[in-house]
């Protein structure tokens, strides 16, 4: 199957972009580019997913039936962590402080919302590589390397945390190469 490319530029754009505000807002990268950058690319995506929906003006549809549905669950995540990461990003774009607990359930939220569009697709039987119990864990990961990787930028990232972050990632990225996965491009799919 191939995906349409709005499907490949929302997933890729909102992962990266929610995946630098989650780094931004644990205090993983600091200054105003981060913050900018992560809306930026967040906000990209979101609208970049409107474009995969046979109606793009029911898109406000989705947000109807959160208790049954990844993709309501996905809108509200998306909502309430861009909302919540508002007045940490207003702050420190004025010079003030970083609000950390607002930034760390704002990352949360965040991260939520990756979840949330990792299940989507796991959910679809229909499509054999997606419908896998790994798919939220590959999202995850994607996220977080495509949202961290700007933060090891000098001016971004604090040097105290990219080496370990790294690491770990890379720890992680190597645990999965090793147990029956491929790669191709830059999504991870069952062997």
């Amino acid at each position: 199957m191939r995906a349409a490319p709005s499907v490949i530029l929302f997933t890729s754009l909102s992962g990266a972009g929610f995946g630098l505000l989650a780094a931004a807002g644990l205090g993983l990268a600091s200054g105003p580019k981060a913050w900018i950058f992560g809306y930026a690319l967040a906000v990209a995506g979101l609208i970049a997913s409107s474009f995969h929906l046979a109606h793009p003006l029911r898109g406000r549809f989705a947000f109807r039936a959160w208790r049954t549905s990844w993709l309501a669950r996905e809108a509200w995540g998306a909502m309430a962590a861009l909302s919540v990461l508002m007045p940490p990003t207003a702050s420190v774009l004025a010079g003030g402080p970083p609000l950390r607990f607002l930034g760390v359930l704002g990352a949360g939220l965040c991260l939520a919302t990756v979840f949330f569009t990792a299940m989507i697709y796991a959910s679809l039987r229909a499509v054999p590589r997606w419908h896998h119990p790994t798919t939220p864990l590959i999202y995850l990961t994607c996220a977080a390397t495509g949202g961290f990787r700007p933060a090891r930028a000098e001016e971004l990232c604090p040097p105290r945390g990219c080496p370990c972050l790294a690491a770990a990632w890379g720890a992680a990225l190597r645990f999965v190469a090793t147990r029956g996965f491929v790669s191709i491009g830059a999504v991870l799919l069952p062997a």
